[in-house]
């Protein structure tokens, strides 16, 4: 596969230079999560990708997870039914390292690094940026795998939409954990519901917008257990809302953005079918609050400001009575966050900023605990010809409770065309450990370790991306190297503990075609190849031993028909087997599996549509993380109306 791949690059390179499309590459996708600044994703030196509401919209999905498992490089890691727990990794990455953010805002917290995507509202994106490799150089901690910033609608179209959902499962019968029997039950057909608002409107420069939604799931699907007996999943529902509001404001030449986020949700935590928790529960609340300033001409015309600050506020309460477990945290985070750029000579631009951020976590298992960070990071893009750019990065970071780390990043950017570049990548990343990590209370079981070092992380990449009216794509190699990975041990004395003990080695290939077979028809195929090494310890590559739940092949692949008035597309996800550790420490896998989703919407009138989405659609079972299973076969439908 890679020495085909190799043997396609040249092919794509000429194709790019010498295809006699009508029209120039569409140039209407801009990033910045991947270098700070406003770019052209032709010009950004980095595979990134822009998801665009209007994708979203378009591609029926249901949340943030879904159109994420279907992009080149990305995995989910899934725990079942609609509201849990679900996990991102990039390139292989853990899911504590990778950075969330959310309008350039990082909501990865200090007590776990990891984000729940489950609980970010898809209603209010604008757009989602995905930038690939190790982007600490920018960023600080958690970027090793890469950067997902969701960034929400700000501008207001003048519109309110009110959508209407229902979500259900076949009736099937099914036997109780008594061992009696039961019948299909009718109420499995309204299992889910949801309402979501969006409302915009403009007064003379003023921009306000606004959107929300409430829902609830039964969760109550039908799987099989390790003996092919059929249950029924219990103890999994979820009754929650979200709000946003956003206020835009022109001021000094720029724009100031006020912006507030509230989600809120409570749940069962069925756990896993091995051993059920059935009166578990768990609260999530989570706010935060931006204002942010940014404008292209501060003072002069060659310095732009881009300023925010912001507080984050996530109150987390798990309670098992069966147990008697009871855990409580809340975090807060406040902080402020700077990037100019002075545009200043034809050669080459300065960019560069930093943030100050304080965390203070109230716990019942921690205690206390309280983090002050600051970072200060330079860019420096060198335009060496009109068509080559050479960007070095480096960023200094500093923590109260572990001291220092360094960053850099060294990317070329070669245009090879006005619709095809060549990029490339060398960088190092870091990962700060956690409060969890480092200050687990001492019990007959565990505890943290204080002395814990930031895990690092090596990557390089290289790939063409091309942009075109009818067919665009992207081909990249990359290899990452990861030391100092925090791993919980089992000690001498029976008690488990963090060290930086885990080592790894990932090469692999990702690549994406989106060609339109018509004016009305789209194909898009995602393709990742992966192939991942345990060196802890004493292993080296020879013993070719996997890290967990990385697939070595990954491939999604869809077909959309859209017209004036309707459109309907079918999407398809595949993955190779997945190993893990059992509790015994042995390694076992989860089998491979492919899914289909497809989608129909149809307008009826000038203000209705209609709309039906079917989840799994042959009702595969299958499992993403050992011992949940997914749901089968869910079909959605619901109308939204827009005045």
């Amino acid at each position: 596969m890679l020495l085909l791949l190799l043997t396609l690059i040249p092919v794509f390179v000429l194709h790019a230079q010498d295809e006699g499309e009508e029209g120039t590459a569409s140039m209407e996708d801009v990033i910045i999560t991947a270098t700070k600044t406003e770019q052209p994703v032709l010009d950004v030196p980095q595979h990134v990708t822009v998801i665009t509401a209007e994708e979203i919209e378009e591609s029926g999905v249901r949340d943030v997870a879904q159109i994420l498992n279907r992009q080149a490089g990305i995995a989910i890691q899934d725990f079942g039914p609609l509201g849990a727990v679900q996990n991102v990794y990039v390139r292989g990455s853990t899911a504590d390292q990778v950075l969330v953010l959310i309008d350039g805002i990082r909501i990865n917290n200090a007590q776990s690094a990891s984000v729940d995507l489950s609980l970010i509202p898809v209603n209010s994106i604008e757009r989602i940026e995905i930038v690939r490799g190790g982007t600490s150089a920018l960023y600080g901690s958690d970027a090793i795998g890469g950067v997902i910033n969701i960034i929400t609608r700000k501008e207001a179209d003048g519109k309110l939409k009110i959508r209407i959902e229902n979500g259900g499962y076949i009736p099937q019968s099914y036997v109780t954990g008594t061992g009696e029997q039961h019948g299909a039950e009718a109420g499995d057909l309204v299992d889910a519901q949801k309402v979501g608002v969006q409302y915009s409107r403009a007064i003379r420069n003023a921009h306000f917008t606004t959107s929300g939604g409430v829902y609830t799931a039964d969760n109550e699907y039908i799987y099989k257990d390790e003996n092919g007996v059929t249950r029924k999943r219990e103890n999994a529902e979820i009754i929650g809302g979200d709000l946003t509001a956003a206020l835009r404001l022109p001021v000094g030449g720029g724009n100031l953005d006020i912006k507030g986020l509230f989600i809120s949700n409570k749940k069962g935590v069925p756990g896993k079918v091995s051993s059920l928790s059935p009166d578990a529960e768990q609260k999530d609340l989570k706010a935060q609050a931006t204002v942010g300033y940014f404008t292209d001409s501060f003072i002069s015309d060659v310095l732009t400001l881009n300023f925010n600050t912001f507080f984050n506020y996530s109150d987390f309460q798990y309670q098992n009575p069966d147990s008697f477990e009871d855990s409580k945290h809340k975090i807060f985070e406040t902080g402020a966050d700077l990037s100019q750029e002075v545009v200043a000579f034809s050669f080459f631009s300065l960019v560069y900023g930093g943030n100050l951020s304080y965390n203070w976590l109230d716990s019942n298992e921690f205690g206390n605990r309280e983090r002050i960070y600051t970072g200060i990071f330079l860019e420096t893009p060198l335009y060496i010809t009109g068509a080559f750019t050479l960007t070095p990065m480096v960023r200094c970071d500093y923590y109260s409770d572990f001291g220092g780390a360094w960053s850099f990043k060294l990317a070329v950017n070669q245009a090879l065309s006005s619709r095809a570049s060549l990029k490339g990548n060398i960088s190092n990343s870091f990962r700060a450990p956690t409060f969890s990590d480092l200050y687990w209370p001492s019990t007959m079981w565990a505890e943290g370790n204080p002395d814990l070092k930031p895990e690092r992380g090596y990557s390089v990449d290289f790939g063409i991306t091309r942009m075109g009216q009818t067919i665009s794509y992207d081909l990249f190699l990359f290899t990452r190297y990861v030391e100092n990975v925090i791993g919980w041990q089992e000690g001498s004395d029976l008690k488990w503990r963090p060290t930086n003990f885990d080592e790894a080695f990932y090469p692999g290939i990702e690549a994406h075609l989106d060609a339109a077979v018509t004016k009305s028809m789209h194909l898009n195929l995602q393709y990742t190849f992966l192939y991942s090494f345990n060196l802890s310890g004493e292993l080296t590559r020879a013993d070719d031993e996997r890290m967990p739940y990385i697939p070595v092949n990954e491939l999604d692949f869809g077909l959309d028909y859209s017209r004036r008035r309707f459109g309907v597309g079918f999407n398809g996800h595949f993955e190779t087997k997945r190993y893990y550790k059992d509790p015994m420490g042995e390694t076992q896998s989860l089998p491979s599996y492919v899914v289909f989703d497809a989608y129909y919407r149809q307008n009826i009138g000038k203000s209705t549509t209609f709309l039906l989405s079917v989840d799994n659609l042959f009702n595969k079972q299958y499992e993403v993380a050992a011992d949940y299973p997914t749901p089968g076969l869910f079909i959605r439908t619901g109308f939204e109306f827009e005045f």
